[in-house]
């Protein structure tokens, strides 16, 4: 009878545990403050798939559990401004105490954007900004990165994936980000051009002609010294050789830089630094 009430007295304490929640999870919130808000702007904060806007500035929180891990990040900036998230990450105490320490800080900010030309549909060219923020852009005309640059932050445009047959360069591509100026991030060009293969005739005599060969055909002649381009483009990767079919009368004409492979990350682009010398 003893074991039997010893027992049943283990039973009892266990189901009072379970009932007092001893082991559980316990409700708590994570949060901190927001400043820096203008005007009418919100912004969006997420805690891993949490979504809270925010309107004013002051004390916000999520609600989690303790032991919890939370992750405060910026779903959506304001409109002309961006907000830099700190002491976002970490886990809620076991002891079910509030994480009041996270601080979201916004401030004005310029979107980078500009115009591309030359983009021959269906064609699509994928534009950086410092490293990341990727946007593909399909079709002439402005563009805009999504993610704002906050005042003071330097940018920097680059090209992530060229347009199949063609190489896009960007100029005015960095900068400064700068508040009292916006219009300034906004004129990033992009100029894409199909990958031809030319280059610079010189010595040529007056009324002689030549006639140049890419890859032993696209028959190119030419009648005066300067720049020549052969006709057509090439795909990326593709290799190109530049030769004499036909020498004009009474003169020689040499090639220097006449073979390569089309490669649009090149800024001097070999395929057009193709030289020819008569003599």
């Amino acid at each position: 009878m003893k074991i039997i009430r010893t027992i049943a007295s283990l039973l009892s304490s266990a189901v009072f545990l379970v009932g007092c929640g001893v082991g559980s999870p316990k409700a708590t919130t994570v949060g901190g403050t927001v400043t820096g808000l203008s005007g009418t702007s919100s912004v969006v904060l997420m805690n891993n798939s949490d979504v809270l806007p925010i309107h004013t500035d002051g004390p916000f929180h999520f609600n989690t559990e303790s032991n919890a891990r939370y992750n405060i990040t910026v779903n959506a900036h304001p409109d002309g401004q961006t907000c830099i998230v700190a002491n976002g990450t970490g886990y809620t105490p076991t002891n079910g105490s509030s994480v009041t320490n996270v601080t979201v800080t916004c401030s004005a900010s310029v979107r980078v954007g500009g115009f591309v030309s030359g983009l021959v549909s269906p064609a699509t060219v994928v534009l950086q900004d410092n490293g990341t923020d990727d946007i593909t852009v399909s079709a002439n005309g402005t563009f805009t990165f999504p993610t704002p640059i906050a005042n003071t932050v330097a940018y920097a445009v680059t090209i992530k994936t060229q347009p199949a047959g063609q190489t896009c360069r960007v100029t005015n591509g960095s900068g400064v980000a700068d508040t009292s100026n916006a219009a300034v991030a906004n004129n990033v060009v992009v100029t894409c051009a199909g990958n031809t293969v030319g280059g610079t005739i010189s010595g040529l005599a007056s009324g002689a002609t030549v006639i140049l060969q890419d890859n032993g055909a696209n028959d190119l002649t030419v009648t005066a010294n300067g720049a020549f381009t052969f006709s057509g483009t090439l795909t990326t990767g593709a290799a190109f050789a530049v030769t004499v079919l036909t020498q004009p009368f009474g003169q020689t004409c040499s090639v220097t830089n006449a073979t390569g492979v089309i490669d649009p990350n090149n800024a001097t682009s070999g395929n057009n630094n193709v030289v020819v010398t008569c003599t």
